[in-house]
């Protein structure tokens, strides 16, 4: 990856109704009131202070769009696989997209930029930020997170992504299933290689059976490309409001 700016993609869209957004009074969960605000709007603050992002493109539906004025928007086409290809398909020409989710409503641009910087000096066709699950417990605490004990630490992941666009065409398949298995370790093991089965079911008493290098060399053999998990100092990357009773922790 080379310096420069990266476009960005929002992921605004979803089903009307999720148990969230009917908690909030909304119809959608990019909508959900955060401090008085839709938490959508954070994201794209943030994206606008980052002075590694470019363009902006939200995908969502027009209910949310109408909500913010002046945004590029990619009309939701009712699926996750669907979404992040509009969006990727309306960054025109970029090498890279950043990719990311409404739902992050306490993220930085410095936790972007660092993101970026760090995920350029691995020169890969993905890059996940993963963040250690003391630092997200540190900062909220009583957040529930999904996570995975590695050699390095525990770790939990972020909600962004770096991705190439020509990555994400030989890949959409792959990457609809890893989504759908994303809170599910073991599910996500037993795509990459059955061994790593027993690994995550003994890290817990022999961490070092799992290094993250293992992780990412069986990730690239399955998708044939380079991927990396980029560890964080940022917990609010991975700190998305998902359930009504997540509002309560986040937002104190």
């Amino acid at each position: 990856m080379s310096a420069g700016s990266i476009p960005a993609v929002v992921l605004a869209g979803g089903k009307p109704g999720e148990a969230l957004a009917t908690a909030s009074g909304v119809r959608y969960k990019a909508l959900v009131p955060v401090r008085g605000r839709p938490m959508v709007a954070y994201v794209l603050e943030a994206l606008a202070a980052c002075e590694r992002v470019s363009a902006v493109h939200v995908v969502a539906p027009e209910e949310v769009a109408a909500a913010l004025p002046g945004v590029r928007h990619v009309a939701d086409t009712g699926s996750f696989l669907g979404n992040l290809t509009a969006g990727v398909a309306a960054c025109e020409g970029a090498r890279f997209s950043l990719v990311i989710t409404c739902d992050i409503p306490f993220v930085t641009a410095e936790a972007l930029a660092a993101f970026i910087a760090l995920a350029e000096a691995r020169d890969v066709d993905l890059a996940y930020p993963i963040v250690e699950l003391g630092l997200c417990n540190e900062r909220f605490p009583g957040m529930r997170r999904t996570s995975l004990r590695l050699r390095e630490g525990r770790f939990t992941g972020g909600n962004a992504v770096l991705i190439r666009p020509a990555f994400l065409q030989r890949n959409a398949g792959l990457i609809e299933e890893a989504f759908a298995a994303r809170k599910q370790p073991l599910r996500l093991a037993r795509m990459v290689g059955w061994d790593l089965v027993p690994r995550i079911l003994l890290a817990s008493k022999l961490p070092g059976l799992l290094p993250l290098s293992l992780a990412e060399e069986r990730v690239q053999r399955l998708v044939g490309g380079r991927v990396a998990a980029i560890p964080l100092a940022y917990p609010e990357i991975g700190a998305d409001i998902d359930k009504p009773e997540d509002l309560g922790p986040l937002v104190a």
